[in-house]
Parts: C-alpha cells; structure tokens; sequence
C-alpha cells in the first residue's frame, strides 16, 4: 500500500477529532455526576439548649432540568421538610415525640432577575443567582426540635427527616405530568439518626 501526506494527513484528523470526542465524553460524564439531580444532606446537627434540643442542617438541592425550566418559566416550587423524633426501635403505630412540618417556596422573578425564597416564619430573601438562592433554600438552623423534658430518661431517640417537591402547590395544568413524570420526582428520606443527649 503507499502512503501518501494526504492519507496520513487524513488519519491524523480523524484520530484529533476521536480524541477530542472521547474527551468530551469523558467531561460529560463527570460532569453529570457533580451535578447529579436530587435531594442530598450535606450536614446535620442537633445541640442541647436551655432544655430544648436544636437542629441545624444544610440540604443541597439539586432540581432536574425540567424543574428548573418551569422555576424559570415562573412557576414556584414548594419543598416540604418533616422532621419527626421517635424512640428508637419503636413500632410503626407509635406516635412520634415530636413532629415539623416546615415549607419552603423558590421562586423566579424574570423581571428583575431575581430568586426569592420563602422560609416558614414567612421571611422572604432575595438572591441575584440560583445557587445562592438553593443554598438559602436549604439551610436549617438553631430549629427547636423537642423539649428534652418530653424524652424519657431511660430510651433513646431517633431523628427521621423527609424532604420532597410539593406537586400539589404546583399549577393546576401542570400537576397530572408531574405526577407521572420522573422528572419531577425529588425527595429524601434520611436514614433515622440517633438524637444524641
């Protein structure tokens, strides 16, 4: 066979632009597992203070595309928080010690660019990018959890901790594909975490 400069020069195109596509997939992929989607703890504490047991913890919120597109679009997102403490091994009818229900909303006003975030006590922040604004959507802090008085002395306590996307807040043309979609999945439920006193 004879080689000629314009096959070799051929070939070497051939395997720059194999190359570069082998590591852009490599990239891809790397990148989707930083920004994999759903909910995630990234900490999370309980104090005891002045006879009440305090929370604080960071969630990391990570919405799928299409959710984001619609926060984009304006529609508001609503993520609900449940926090229950009940003894441990405790049987599956036993009523919890304690039990929160704390709502957070995230919303998108394209007007002025702007993120806001609405927090249970009903205080509104305001954030110029999303990031910022997930990160505020996700912080708990110096939540009173359980009064130490109301656990007996002789058991142990289990904090259980569940967050997931409100579809029921939702616009009502969107709720039925929300439900069906798993796009719109996103919630957590934590594995029970030992109250430590």
């Amino acid at each position: 066979m004879i080689k000629t400069k314009g096959s070799a020069r051929a070939r070497g195109t051939v395997a720059a632009r194999l190359s570069r596509w082998m590591s852009a997939l490599v990239l891809a992929g790397f990148a989707g597992s930083l920004l994999a989607e759903g909910i995630e703890i990234e900490s999370l504490s309980s104090r005891l203070h002045k006879g009440v047991y305090l929370v604080d913890a960071q969630i990391l919120y990570q919405p799928s595309k299409t959710i984001l597109d619609a926060l984009e679009h304006g529609v508001p997102l609503t993520f609900e928080v449940k926090l229950d403490v009940r003894r441990k091994d405790a049987w599956m009818w036993e009523r919890a010690v304690a039990r929160h229900r704390l709502r957070y909303s995230l919303r998108y006003h394209a007007l002025v660019s702007r993120y806001e975030v609405f927090l249970p006590d009903k205080k509104v922040l305001r954030y110029a990018t999303l990031e910022a604004a997930l990160r505020a959507l996700g912080g708990l802090s110096d939540l009173s959890l359980v009064e130490s008085a109301s656990l007996e002395s002789d058991e142990e306590y289990e904090l259980h901790l569940g967050i997931e996307l409100d579809i029921e807040s939702l616009p009502v043309p969107l709720r039925p594909r929300a439900y069906l979609s798993s796009d719109w999945s996103l919630s957590y439920e934590h594995r029970p975490w030992l109250l430590i006193r």
